[in-house]
């Protein structure tokens, strides 16, 4: 209490003395924290407020693919469709005939082909204890709901950016894996940064190839968001009064063939980062650790993209992925590699059944950089049996460090979810001491 307060009698003796009757019973001496001598109780103890401090979760307006793409409803598990060929697509004959005849039919080609249904869910469980407990943070069993659904539609996210069924079998093939599997125009900077030219270029080369569409949409991650500000920033409007005011929000940016939205997403930060330890607690279905059959060897190859500048020693990570985890990171011996190699190594995975490993992730470190220096590559599938070794080859088409920028024709008849369900919440009863 301020003693220059008017209307109150300040005497800091008094005050000393409730705060200490506070903090102790039956001593006048307060206990040290955790100690339960009953003559040395506290009666306020000072928490640790370590507990309050959460990871910065996901928000839903992170699900920025979920919000863009069109949702169609599947009719059942055995749903089918028909995969339709495009109307146009740079034809240069048919239509023309002669007077009086018949022009020359083409039938629209549909394929059948069916929905391979993938399911998403996620278990989080509270004690019925702390179910009881009133917290800090709310009630205990709604906020494990909420951190389960959570979980699903981060997984989801992922999974339309990044998804690989030939990894995961469970998961789906996301917007990159089937513009890879499709051969996308795909435009490699080979590490360089975007020039606001290139970019210009790039949409003028997926216009002219007619059954590409055009971009109306572009996908990346903050950091190349904020790339393309700077590109962009001395068309930006600057308002100017007693402050100065930078407009630094890149929303559509207007390109020959039509407006296209530049947007950010948290998910597409992950490209380059380096390497982690063991994911999954289920240890008896978690992938174990990848045996170095063969170490880094390097060979000429034809499909060699290494150039004289890249030339140098070069360090690999392994790391064996499943459905359930994912092992710890090996780190293989330097191999030197000169321009116009190949670099190959041979993994073997010991796990059986549900612990064998279906995908590899693959890193690299820097040119003549330590182990500290790995960076996610790319990840591949496994050979995918028991005891069986995957040879894995490094061309330097997909340089550690580099980021993806996606540019999609967001229309309903281009690129679409199909859900059977959207995600719901079991409200599971009590069958143990938690609740699921």
């Amino acid at each position: 209490m301020d003693p220059r307060m008017p209307r109150f009698d300040y005497d800091p003796g008094n005050d000393f003395e409730a705060l200490q009757k506070g903090l102790t019973i039956g001593d006048v001496h307060p206990a040290e924290i955790g100690v339960s001598n009953a003559g040395q109780l506290m009666a306020t103890v000072p928490q640790d407020l370590s507990a309050y401090v959460a990871d910065n979760l996901v928000k839903t307006k992170n699900l920025v693919v979920q919000r863009l793409l069109a949702k169609a409803r599947a009719e059942s598990t055995n749903h089918q469709y028909a995969r339709r060929t495009s109307r146009g697509g740079d034809r240069r004959v048919g239509g023309w005939h002669g007077e009086g005849q018949r022009p020359a039919g083409r039938a629209t080609a549909y394929q059948l082909d069916e929905v391979k249904v993938r399911y998403v869910g996620s278990t989080c469980s509270v004690s019925v204890v702390a179910s009881n407990v009133k917290s800090r943070v709310g009630n205990a069993v709604e906020d494990e709901n909420d951190q389960a659904t959570m979980n699903i539609m981060e997984a989801v996210e992922h999974s339309l950016l990044y998804g690989n069924n030939a990894t995961n079998p469970y998961q789906i093939d996301g917007i990159r894996t089937q513009v890879l599997n499709r051969g996308g125009n795909v435009i490699d900077m080979r590490g360089a940064g975007p020039t606001e030219d290139m970019f210009d270029q790039g949409m003028t080369m997926v216009e002219e190839i007619g059954s590409l569409g055009s971009v109306d949409s572009v996908l990346c991650s903050p950091r190349m968001h904020q790339t393309f500000r700077a590109l962009f920033y001395e068309r930006m409007r600057k308002e100017f009064g007693t402050a100065i005011k930078p407009n630094y929000k890149l929303g559509t940016v207007e390109y020959d063939h039509g407006d296209v939205d530049f947007t950010k997403s948290v998910f597409m930060s992950h490209e380059g980062q380096t390497a982690r330890g063991a994911v999954g607690e289920d240890l008896a279905r978690r992938p174990l650790s990848p045996v170095i059959s063969v170490q880094p060897v390097a060979n000429n190859g034809p499909q060699s993209q290494f150039v004289a500048s890249d030339g140098g020693t070069y360090i690999y990570g392994v790391q064996f992925l499943n459905p359930y985890g994912e092992s710890l990171v090996v780190v293989t011996d330097p191999v030197a590699v000169a321009a116009g190699q190949l670099v190959t190594l041979t993994l073997n995975d010991q796990g059986v059944g549900d612990q064998r490993a279906t995908g590899i992730r693959l890193l690299r470190s820097e040119k003549n950089g330590a182990s500290s220096t790995l960076r996610e590559m790319v990840e591949i599938p496994t050979s995918g049996a028991d005891n069986a070794n995957t040879v894995v080859t490094d061309r330097n088409d997909d340089i550690p460090g580099c980021q993806t920028v996606i540019g999609l024709t967001n229309q309903p008849k281009s690129l679409s979810m199909l859900e059977l369900l959207p995600p719901f919440n079991f409200p599971f009863g009590r069958v143990a001491t938690s609740y699921e």
